[in-house]
């Protein structure tokens, strides 16, 4: 990764090295970081765009080119961010109890013919 990061010094994150790290980055450090969590849909999505701008401020320091372990500071970055952040967790759909929902009453039936179904 030094040599990578010394190439992006040089040329910029617009060349092939940079476009390199960037790839690395969002699939073998975010994704993986967000597939840990075991998010799904937008929660997903959100905990990628934080872990993203967290891997993307870790790779733009000067000092992470002679760190002793590179990926594995970008890679603690990331699952800080992802995991410690409280996302939204899909819930499992739940039966509605026989008898309907308590409080609730029903329409009589004159009044049902004007609700329209989707």
């Amino acid at each position: 990764m030094r040599a990578a990061l010394s190439d992006v010094d040089r040329l910029g994150w617009d060349s092939a090295p940079g476009d390199a790290v960037l790839r690395y980055a969002r699939t073998e450090v975010v994704r993986v970081a967000v597939s840990g969590a075991r998010l799904r849909g937008p929660a997903a999505d959100d905990a990628a765009s934080t872990g993203w701008a967290a891997a993307w401020k870790i790779l733009n320091k000067p000092g992470l080119r002679h760190e002793p372990s590179p990926w594995g500071l970008v890679a603690a970055a990331v699952r800080r961010e992802v995991s410690g952040t409280s996302w939204p967790r899909p819930t499992a759909p739940t039966a509605t109890p026989p008898g309907g929902l308590p409080g609730c009453t029903a329409l009589p039936p004159t009044r049902r013919r004007g609700l329209v179904r989707s």
